[in-house]
């Protein structure tokens, strides 16, 4: 039904774009202009009231996407170990524990020595920065770091909440979704292997 609505109301802007177009071409070719020119002007002008940010948008989260995001291991666990040696045998995963939220950070407890930080950054165009990353709770050192883009547009069934949220032609989930391989998977392996000190059993 939701999706019908959004349709219903695509349709009627075109049309609005329609008639206006063809009123100012109607009265351009009264006063002696050119109608096909002035129709063109107008559906361009109508269009870009909504979709000026797209080529915006599309342009630096591709950007970002080649330039910023990605999986960047700092310290393997191995390392950690060496620096640290007896520890490992003395965390356990904590399971079920509460998140803790600081401004745009999520932070989750992977055991008694690691955390999992999630920061989101907006940017322009509806574009959003997820910095994650593993610290050592202890240090404050990042032994990885994973950056993806996307954009706070939501999917059609979870409804508009936000100035321009409707612009669904404009939704981004990451960057791998228009091809940039950055290994989610593998920081996926890596916070496995922090917070169990085993890897995941495929």
């Amino acid at each position: 039904m939701l999706g019908l609505m959004y349709l219903a109301g695509i349709m009627d802007y075109l049309i609005i774009i329609g008639l206006v177009a063809w009123l100012v071409s109607w009265i351009a070719k009264k006063n002696g202009g050119t109608s096909e020119l002035w129709w063109l002007i107008t559906v361009v002008v109508m269009l870009g009231l909504v979709l000026w940010d797209w080529p915006l948008m599309e342009i630096k989260f591709r950007h970002n996407c080649a330039t910023q995001a990605g999986f960047t291991v700092n310290k393997t666990l191995d390392q950690w170990e060496a620096e640290n040696p007896g520890i490992a045998e003395t965390l356990s995963p904590t399971d079920g524990a509460p998140s803790t939220q600081e401004g745009n950070t999520t932070t989750y407890s992977l055991n008694q020595r690691f955390n999992w930080e999630i920061t989101e950054t907006p940017q322009w165009f509806h574009i959003r920065k997820q910095d994650e990353r593993i610290v050592d709770k202890k240090t404050g050192e990042i032994l990885a770091q994973y950056i993806d883009f996307n954009t706070d547009i939501p999917p059609l069934g979870l409804g508009i909440k936000r100035s321009g949220a409707y612009k669904l032609w404009m939704m981004k989930g990451s960057c791998e979704r228009v091809g940039h391989k950055i290994n989610r998977k593998r920081f996926s392996e890596f916070k496995h292997l922090l917070k169990y000190q085993k890897e995941i059993n495929l």
